[in-house]
């Protein structure tokens, strides 16, 4: 059975996009839940009852399918994490948590998608096809992130809380080039917040049945960001 018109409004506006957007959007869902091996274009077209080759013919296959669906998913990703830090109380501090919280919380709604996009060699022709078709525009996400990570430590150490724009310009870029010790120190956090992320995701095998952290887990937590914060003042 098709999915109903409101599923589809939480990607867009539309309550009935063309059958390619469908196929997009279906994937980005789909992935999320299961990750990318176990994924099947072929299931998704009998959810709106299209033909097979459908994939082929929007998307070149499986793998293409793969590859621009990810695209539109870290953009999506993008967009909510810093939506979220807009949206926190107009403070260095709370910024900050906001934007390490919200990478977690967006790892864990769309965890199988953390293979696509920090394992490349998991699904690697999908990576080959991200990074040939859409290479261009992922960095420059990655690098305007980056950036507004920089200006976010930078308003911590400070005390300001100053805006920034909502894309890449040579002014942002070059002002989150311009400290190598801040930058440095936006490495760490980022690494380390992925660390915690994929961890709270629930995709670390080894430490899942360990009852001593798991009954600790939100404390844990907790404490690392303001660990990390703390970091961003020193």
């Amino acid at each position: 059975m098709p999915p109903p018109s409101d599923y589809w409004l939480q990607f867009g506006d539309d309550p009935d996009p063309r059958v390619r957007d469908k196929l997009l959007f279906l994937a980005i869902d789909e992935i999320a839940q299961v990750g990318p091996n176990d994924f099947n274009s072929y299931s998704i077209c009998d959810r709106i009852n299209v033909t097979y080759p459908m994939v082929n013919h929007y998307f070149g296959g499986r793998n293409g399918l793969v590859a621009e669906a990810a695209l539109v998913v870290y953009r999506r990703y993008i967009s909510r994490l810093h939506a979220s830090v807009k949206a926190a109380a107009n403070a260095p501090d709370d910024r900050f948590r906001a934007w390490v919280w919200g990478q977690i919380k967006w790892t864990v709604d769309m965890r199988g998608w953390g293979a696509v996009l920090n394992y490349p060699d998991s699904c690697q022709e999908s990576s080959r096809l991200l990074r040939e078709r859409h290479g261009d525009e992922m960095r420059e996400l990655f690098e305007y992130n980056m950036a507004a990570l920089i200006h976010l430590i930078t308003d911590v150490r400070t005390g300001a809380a100053t805006p920034w724009p909502d894309e890449l310009t040579p002014e942002f870029r070059e002002f989150a080039a311009s400290n190598r010790e801040v930058m440095s120190v936006a490495a760490s956090v980022s690494w380390s917040t992925l660390g915690i992320s994929v961890w709270s995701s629930g995709q670390h095998v080894p430490s899942a049945s360990v009852a001593e952290i798991d009954s600790h887990r939100d404390g844990f937590m907790q404490s690392h960001v303001e660990r990390l914060l703390a970091t961003a003042r020193s």
